[in-house]
């Protein structure tokens, strides 16, 4: 068992005092009943003795002192002593993350009191939430920006753990970093409001966490919250369309997320959650509130974040606050990005230049920058401010409403630049990750380089693999082999990363020298799993899925259908029907019998994947709009380009509603929706939309020429660029071409390109 820090300080003065009465009482009897020559003698003796006991006490005095010097860089969890704060001394609920609402004045016990919170309204969730914090262990409270998770969970703990220790780190580093205080404490409560601010590089891990928690022996709560849109990041059924780095960074995230007791808390209010706020009516906030409960969460009204958010739009109008708008869009950006910490005013004013410019900013008559950090620092609506101050002076977050809004424009390729050269080396890996998902592999190259520069561990890795899918396969094996030979030498061949090097190599080895090649690579790397993580491992079955993959490339359709049904039947015996590997085992599936020629029973097993899906996963998941999406193109291939036309409408709006207009599926999906609208005969406003189309896709990606438009089509296959060297690929291209020949003419710059990249392609007519 850990002694609590208490023990060791208090053994400490014990030993010192102890050591003081005895050597004076030794010196006293030696003194009285010994010879000199004797007294010499043991008093030189005890001396030994008495300073080793000094020595001790010293030591275990200086531990302690050592741990409580790290406390202080933790937002709440200190007193002046050193000594960490219990739950019942922060009345301050605003403190731990939880939003203000309007400013009431009244007068309690004939003193004026500024109310910045309401009163607590119970919630339908608080039984289930505060029964798992009365269990201790971790627990995770998510939902909506402003759906009211962290003040339902201060409300928790203020109510049952009142005596508990309390730590709140500040950041992902100084999770580790209280560990030794943690661990001194035989009650405490960790809180991490934004789960995602302490994952990553750096940050927590899952033994970490489980070190955090002991065996029992302690009574330790870990009390997260998590935004939605954050937690189904890390849903299982997210695992299916990752690939690579990006899965081995999805599955350090969700091995801490598996250890917690979930509670969900919905943004709507119930109707007895309104009926309970009844009793509060008195309170003007909560009348204002509950009159638009119709529309909003009463927690989001009371947080002002509908009210904040129009703010914000207006502000860009000539002679409102455009700088401060600038100032805003910048932080909320940050966070997209996928940098969480505090940024500090300086960055932002210089990213801020970025968006005016993008807005033709003289024309708006921007403020100072100081005047801009003022509005939007300023509380508005009585509640909270867009920019929000932080335990860090000059620094500064994005109000958290604000960063899930629907139709934020994309990431500025300036902003990214910025932003990497700001961040630091663990930063940049997570601005990476982000640039990867969002497909801007340039992007993630420059950041996961700043990453190696800087030694994060396995950030080469990332980087090998994100300069193969920014456009340059061929350098990218060459990094992937180097890397091979040294993690077999260092940690052997059969490590899990040596594992994951092969993998990359794998498909990277299928865009720089072809399919073939990929299929033996992958062959041989199926027989080495089965031999060490055995033929029912999830990793196995993933491999073997993407060997039938690779045989499809190669021409052999049929023999990727044979490969594709042993793997479907074993996935369904392992890990379910409804196991996202399984049900994208099922869509390959279909591929392949489409690609061995059998159209119509290829759109029939996509149709029945799609209804599995939004059963499953939902109807607006991802993955149910990618197998809508090649239903509609193997429809469209069957020469019903009306029919495709209807469907592609149909996903244009279904993406741009839950993706937005400038996700790269959008964008791929127009291009489709314009293909087959040309097919159609309707080259008018094919051509029209194309132009458009063309002119967004080089705003968003930063990048006219053929490679990026390609690359970024992830629809094709689950990671990116179709192989020109592959049946698939040459036909996806031919029909680019194809599109480029109608609509924009023989001489465009883009029907040169594509031509000259594919080289004679075969007739579409």
């Amino acid at each position: 068992m850990v002694r609590p820090g208490w023990w060791e300080w208090s053994q400490g003065w014990v030993l010192l005092t102890v050591a003081a009465g005895l050597g004076g009482g030794v010196g006293a009897l030696s003194a009285v009943w010994l010879s000199g020559a004797a007294a010499v003698a043991v008093g030189a003796a005890t001396t030994v003795v008495l300073g080793a006991v000094s020595t001790r006490a010293v030591s275990l005095m200086d531990q302690r002192a050592q741990r409580r010097d790290a406390l202080p860089e933790h937002l709440v969890a200190v007193r002046r002593t050193g000594r960490p704060r219990r739950v019942r001394e922060l009345d301050d609920p605003i403190a731990l993350g939880v939003h203000p609402a309007a400013v009431v004045e009244r007068t309690d016990e004939q003193q004026p009191v500024v109310d910045r919170v309401p009163p607590y309204i119970t919630r339908d969730i608080d039984e289930q939430l505060r029964s798992a914090v009365a269990r201790g262990g971790f627990v995770l409270l998510t939902g909506d920006s402003t759906a009211g998770k962290t003040r339902a969970a201060y409300e928790a703990i203020r109510t049952l753990l009142p005596d508990h220790a309390l730590f709140a780190p500040a950041s992902r580093e100084s999770v580790t970093t209280i560990l030794p205080a943690v661990l001194e404490q035989r009650r405490c409560v960790v809180w991490l409001d934004d789960l995602e601010r302490f994952l990553g590089s750096s940050g927590l891990t899952a033994s970490t966490l489980v070190r955090m928690l002991g065996q029992g022996e302690r009574q330790v709560l870990v009390l997260a919250t998590m935004r939605s849109a954050e937690f189904d990041r890390y849903s299982v059924r997210e695992q299916a369309s990752l690939g690579g780095v990006q899965r081995d960074l999805w599955r350090a995230g969700r091995d801490i997320i598996e250890l917690a007791l979930v509670v969900a808390l919905p943004r709507p209010w119930s109707p007895a959650e309104l009926a309970r706020a009844r009793d509060y009516l008195d309170d003007p906030r909560i009348r204002t509130a509950w009159e638009q409960a119709s529309r909003f969460g009463l927690a989001e009204v009371l947080a002002a974040g509908p009210e904040l958010a129009q703010d914000w739009r207006n502000a860009w109008r000539p002679g409102a606050h455009p700088r401060g708008a600038a100032l805003v869009a910048a932080a909320v950006d940050c966070r997209r990005a996928g940098l969480h910490t505090p940024i500090p005013i300086g960055v932002l004013a210089k990213l801020a230049e970025h968006y005016l410019t993008e807005r033709e900013g003289p024309l708006l008559r921007p403020e100072s920058v100081a005047d801009a950090l003022a509005w939007a620092t300023t509380i508005s609506h009585g509640t909270s401010s867009l920019l929000l101050p932080t335990s860090q002076p000059g620094c500064y977050l994005a109000f958290e409403y604000l960063i899930d809004l629907p139709g934020l424009d994309a990431i500025l390729q300036t902003t990214w630049g910025t932003l990497i050269e700001y961040a630091s080396p663990q930063q940049a890996l997570d601005i990476g990750q982000t640039a990867t998902e969002r497909k801007q592999f340039p992007v993630a190259v420059a950041a996961y380089q700043k990453a190696v520069d800087g030694k994060v561990p396995d950030a080469d890795i990332a980087l090998a693999s994100a300069v193969g899918f920014s456009g340059d396969p061929i350098e990218a094996r060459q990094l992937l082999l180097s890397l091979l030979r040294d993690r077999e030498r260092r940690v052997g061949p059969d490590s899990p990363v040596a594992f994951r090097i092969r993998h990359h190599l794998a498909f990277h080895t299928g865009f720089a020298v072809g399919a073939d090649r990929a299929v033996e690579l992958v062959d041989r790397l199926v027989t080495d799993q089965q031999r060490v993580l055995g033929p029912d491992h999830p990793d196995t079955l993933a491999s073997r899925g993407w060997l039938a993959y690779w045989t499809g490339q190669t021409g052999d359709a049929p023999r990727a259908v044979e490969l594709f049904t042993e793997v479907f039947k074993d996935q369904r015996r392992v890990l379910g029907s409804d196991h996202p590997d399984t049900m994208e085992t099922r869509h390959e599936l279909a591929w392949g019998i489409a690609e061995a020629g059998d159209r119509q029973r290829a759109i029939q097993l996509w149709t029945e994947v799609c209804a599995d899906r939004e059963r499953v996963q939902g109807v607006d998941h991802p993955n149910t709009l990618r197998t809508r999406y090649m239903i509609a193109v193997w429809v469209g291939a069957t020469g019903e380009s009306a029919r495709a036309v209807a469907l592609f409408r149909r996903l244009v709006q279904d993406r741009e509603r839950i993706l937005g207009a400038s996700h790269h599926h959008t964008l791929v999906t127009r291009y489709n929706l314009i293909h087959f609208m040309t097919k159609s005969g309707d080259r008018a406003n094919a051509t029209r939309l194309f132009t458009e189309l063309l002119a967004d896709w080089d705003r968003v990606l930063g990048s006219g020429n053929l490679g990026a438009f390609i690359a970024h089509d992830s629809d094709l296959n689950a990671l990116g660029l179709p192989p020109p060297k592959t049946p698939w690929g040459r036909r996806t291209l031919s029909e680019f071409l194809w599109t480029c020949k109608n609509l924009l003419g023989p001489d465009h710059y883009l029907t040169k390109e594509t031509q000259q990249f594919l080289g004679p392609p075969p007739s579409l007519d």
